[in-house]
């Protein structure tokens, strides 16, 4: 069978997963949790002693998660009959997938959350005694270095290499083996190397140690100095990175990194809003010259292949020169397993009317549409019909459907071929594309955008929220389709929520308006008839 790995995120009890058939059938190696394994908090309404006004009766308020409710979200999704078949092996001599992952806010515990949740420790051993049961089939259950680290209230991050030049049962290495924990392995040998048929997955915490979103105008630009990963989890990354000898390098975590759609935080999140910190992001990948190094994502409740385009700038005598070659990094965003924007877009059914109604979900699934085609998105993939593989749409790289992601490695050619997959096992894969390693690894000049232009790296670079941040050598990326301007920014958002709103209030003003011209009707109506009998009475 093929070496493959498999992603998904946003798992809501509240609905079957049909998902686990469809990739136990494609026989993955190891399957990782992007976040939102389970949606453990909720939404409730102002309890009426609360309320003080009308407008405090239509508030709504999040209801975090205690970690009794974790462990029990956890126990019933191991005891689930199709997750249970997936993490069991086929035969009795054989080993089941290697399960593994990170949390994201709804299985962290607070819609949203960050660093103030009082029971983020709890929720990180929460998480990793669900990954060790998950494991109990597996070659390798070892999760120590992790576990120490979410018991001390460091925060939910590690990283495990798969050996694909061993045979199946013996591929996951010991951290000892893989060498790149600097928690398990203080001491590094610079003379270890990893076979060239390894992929180093590497799954960080945005939650534990992330800074509050900052209060502020819905369209002023983020000026935000905050941080998702906090400094232990920078050092201990970078470290990784740095040891790391892997062919291919996998860097996991909730959020979307080269997303540039929101405003505010508060409301959608994405790496982007905390630019300081994105920045730090790539330059840990990328100046660690760690091998094919792909980002994996999810949250937002559908698949997006993205791409940026980074070159080095250098300042010499207050004078910026862009490289004239490029790397490109690209992102992988799977969500969800069991609710997308194309199908049911609650993760809780009863969340509100909008989550219910057939008219509405219509009205969501136009308006992602339009967002993803509007043109504003530039990150997002485009492919020719020729280069889309194995009957997969080609153009915009995305789908609203469920779905979940597989990564699959040709050793020979050097090639890995990303592939989402929906609901149906008969059908082909909703997205299919094929990336060299040398292509995702080295600086090149072939294949270059034509929306960009060497002056959009230095204008980036000189962007006052990373001034005395950005420095001289660093990586600057820019959506390969283009950079992103204030305004286009604000017609994406803009376009898919007018549709959304006018969607809202068409059934309140439709009764009016059919109500006014049946007046309006019966009026003339009754005008004609008093003619007629003014012209019958002369």
């Amino acid at each position: 069978m093929p070496d493959r790995i498999q992603f998904g995120s946003c798992n809501s009890q509240h609905y079957e997963n049909v998902m686990w058939p469809h990739m136990k059938s494609r026989q993955p190696s190891a399957f990782v949790w992007v976040g939102d394994a389970v949606y453990a908090d909720d939404f409730e309404w102002t309890p009426a002693a609360e309320r003080q006004s009308i407008k405090d009766s239509l508030k709504r308020r999040v209801k975090e998660a205690v970690p009794e409710d974790l462990e029990r979200l956890y126990q019933s999704l191991l005891k689930n009959d199709g997750y249970r078949t997936f993490i069991q092996p086929e035969k009795e001599n054989e080993t089941g997938p290697l399960i593994m992952g990170t949390f994201d806010d709804h299985d962290y515990g607070r819609n949203n959350g960050d660093r103030t949740y009082k029971y983020k420790r709890e929720s990180a051993m929460s998480f990793m005694d669900f990954i060790a049961k998950s494991n109990k089939n597996a070659q390798s259950s070892e999760f120590g270095t992790m576990e120490n680290r979410a018991a001390s209230g460091k925060g939910l991050y590690g990283v495990k290499v798969l050996d694909f030049s061993k045979p199946p049962g013996k591929q996951v290495l010991s951290d000892q083996e893989a060498g790149l924990d600097s928690d398990a392995v203080p001491e590094w040998n610079p003379a270890l190397r990893l076979s060239d048929k390894t992929v180093a997955i590497f799954v960080l915490d945005c939650r534990s140690n992330k800074t509050p979103w900052p209060k502020r105008s819905f369209f002023a630009p983020s000026t935000s100095k905050g941080d998702f990963l906090g400094e232990e989890q920078w050092r201990w990354f970078k470290e990784a990175l740095r040891r790391s000898t892997a062919r291919v390098n996998i860097v996991v975590q909730g959020l979307q990194v080269h997303a540039e759609h929101m405003f505010d935080g508060n409301i959608a999140e994405e790496w982007s809003l905390f630019p300081r910190s994105q920045h730090r992001l790539y330059q840990s990948i990328l100046q660690s010259n760690a091998s094919v190094p792909i980002l994996v994502s999810g949250d937002v409740h559908m698949f997006e292949l993205s791409r940026k385009d980074c070159r080095k700038v250098t300042e010499t005598n207050e004078r910026y020169d862009v490289d004239v070659q490029y790397r490109p990094l690209i992102e992988v965003t799977t969500s969800g397993l069991t609710h997308s924007w194309g199908t049911r877009s609650c993760a809780r059914p009863k969340e509100n009317f909008v989550c219910t109604s057939p008219y509405f979900q219509r009205a969501i699934h136009m308006a992602a549409h339009l967002a993803h085609l509007s043109g504003a998105w530039t990150e997002l993939v485009d492919l020719d019909c020729n280069e889309a593989q194995e009957g997969a749409k080609c153009g915009i790289q995305y789908s609203i459907l469920q779905n979940f992601a597989e990564f699959e490695f040709d050793w020979h050619k050097e090639e890995v071929t990303l592939r989402a997959f929906g609901s149906d096992l008969n059908t082909s894969p909703l997205v299919s594309t094929t990336w060299n390693f040398t292509y995702l690894s080295t600086p090149t000049t072939r294949n270059e955008s034509p929306f960009v232009k060497l002056t959009d790296y230095t204008e980036k670079f000189q962007d006052p929220v990373l001034e005395g941040f950005a420095q001289g050598g660093d990586w600057i990326c820019i959506n390969h389709r283009g950079p992103v301007t204030f305004a286009m920014k604000v017609y994406g958002v803009a376009g898919p929520s007018l549709i959304i709103c006018f969607a809202m209030i068409f059934p309140l003003v439709l009764p009016l308006v059919l109500t006014f011209g049946l007046i309006k009707i019966q009026g003339r109506k009754n005008k004609s008839r008093h003619n007629s009998e003014n012209s019958r009475q002369t």
